[in-house]
């Protein structure tokens, strides 16, 4: 999915699957993911990570990296991603969007 962002350009909506293969080398999609990332980084679009998004990775970091690892991980997302969180209209929308 994709949004204009506050920033003005065409943002991408993150999930928890591929920010978390970006993370494990040994993900299947590990490389698809960190072409991805490199390829927005050069785009300059924004990548938002809704709030449930970035707890579902945390957990999978944490689980299969270790809190250390977790935490640093947690730490470059609040720096580097745009953090949003849903309300129930953002949900709503979301329906209706689908819906179309």
């Amino acid at each position: 999915m994709t949004a204009t962002s506050p920033l003005g350009r065409r943002a991408v909506l993150a999930d928890a699957g591929p920010l978390f293969a970006a993370t494990d080398d040994r993900d299947q999609y590990h490389a698809h993911a960190r072409r991805d990332l490199d390829r927005l980084e050069r785009e300059r679009r924004p990548i938002v990570i809704p709030y449930p998004v970035l707890w579902e990775c945390y957990s999978l970091v944490l689980r299969h990296h270790g809190p250390s690892p977790a935490q640093s991980w947690l730490l470059e997302m609040r720096d580097a991603g745009l953090l949003v969180a849903p309300d129930v209209q953002d949900y709503v929308a979301a329906m209706q969007r689908v819906a179309r």
